[in-house]
Formats: C-alpha cells, structure tokens, sequence
C-alpha cells in the first residue's frame, strides 16, 4: 500500500511509512542530489520531520551540501 508521495506504507507499523526501506531512502536520496531539494523539502514532500530525513540522507552516507549555499569553488593558489 502506497500513499500520495509514494511512499510504501508498513502494514506492521500501523500503516506509517517505514523509513528504512531502500525504496524510501532511493528516493530521499534522487530528491536531495538530482533534483537539489533541501532537506527540509523533502521532509514536508515525504511527510515526515526534518530529523527523519536528515537520519536516513545521513544512513545513505550522502554527502551534504554546505549551509547557505550550493558547492562553491575552492580558490587557486599560486
């Protein structure tokens, strides 16, 4: 059973959303690198808290962008 988000209910858990499967953190995941949503977006797209999705971004070892911004370039040194 799948919610509005797609998001796979568990039947076990009283029908919310397990975040510990690999369908769910796969697309936390495409969310925060190929689309460039915040955390914080995804936690309201997925309906869940922000420290959720920051826990399984993290489990997922994605490597987080800075705060404030995008990548910035490192400068040249001569």
């Amino acid at each position: 059973m799948s919610n509005s988000n797609g998001v796979t209910q568990s039947v076990t858990t009283g029908g919310k959303p397990n975040w510990r499967t690999a369908q769910v953190r796969d697309e936390m995941q495409r969310r925060y690198l190929q689309q460039g949503q915040s955390v914080r977006q995804i936690a309201s797209a997925m309906g869940c808290s922000y420290g959720t999705a920051h826990l399984v971004l993290t489990k997922a070892k994605v490597q987080f962008r800075p705060k404030g911004g995008g990548y910035r370039r490192k400068r040249r040194t001569s």
